[in-house]
């Protein structure tokens, strides 16, 4: 899913370390680069070693919590009440 220039992809991690090779790679030709460094890849908790090792050196920075995306919560139960209520009191 895009809006702007943020896009969300969802799947096996294969899957998007295949998508997230191939953006890198062919992103460019239309205006756009990929920063690793301001993408937030939301695993579970089982997952955290296989994420780590596949996105190695990309820059790309690896959560089980969650994250922020488009004024949204996505991850854990306890994030998003944690951030709603932070949303709340503001």
């Amino acid at each position: 899913m895009w809006f702007a220039d943020d896009a969300t992809a969802g799947g096996q991690l294969s899957q998007i370390n295949d998508w997230w090779q191939h953006l890198v790679r062919i992103g460019p030709n239309f205006g756009y680069h990929a920063n690793g460094s301001k993408s937030w890849l939301i695993v579970k908790e089982e997952h955290i070693e296989q994420a780590t090792h596949l996105f190695e050196g990309t820059g790309i920075q690896i959560t089980k919590e969650g994250q922020r995306h488009l004024g949204a919560a996505l991850g854990t139960q306890t994030f998003i009440e944690r951030y709603v209520t932070e949303k709340v009191h503001e």
